[in-house]
């Protein structure tokens, strides 16, 4: 059945003061949210991991690495070259690995960046090759040969 425009296909509605699920519960857990969160520091001080990871999580924010700047010894000046001497430098302790990370995925970029430069290079060089030919055809009553 098909229900012509502007026309509900539940003319009656939710009834008044209904709510969905997900609202009913919601408001009930804000309600309880002190007493839950003494249950959970009970728990963790009696020795539940679960409890206890959950608080801490909540208290202490998880750690991150933190970046500095680093200096590398580079052995040639291409990308290939550096990227083997982020390696080595990760490899031997000097740089986290997460630095490396962030590192050659830079490089990574700028290998994709370098690509297209010369890729743009090249196609304005073919264009203007194929200009120059066509203009060198002589003109024909018929069109260029």
């Amino acid at each position: 059945m098909k229900f012509a425009k502007g026309q509900s296909g539940n003319p009656a509605g939710r009834k008044r003061g209904s709510r969905n699920k997900a609202t009913a519960l919601r408001d009930q857990l804000e309600a309880d949210a002190s007493a839950l969160i003494r249950k959970a520091v009970e728990l963790a001080k009696g020795g539940d991991v679960a409890a206890l990871r959950m608080c801490l999580d909540r208290i202490l924010p998880p750690l991150r690495a933190e970046t500095s700047p680093q200096e590398i010894e580079a052995k040639g000046d291409d990308l290939a070259s550096l990227a083997s001497s982020i390696v080595r430098e990760a490899v031997a302790g000097r740089i986290s690995a997460e630095a490396a990370k962030e590192l050659t995925a830079a490089l990574s970029a700028v290998g994709r960046l370098k690509e297209l430069c010369e890729f743009e290079q090249r196609l304005a060089a073919l264009e203007s090759k194929l200009k120059t030919a066509d203009e060198s055809f002589p003109q024909t009553p018929f069109g260029r040969r």
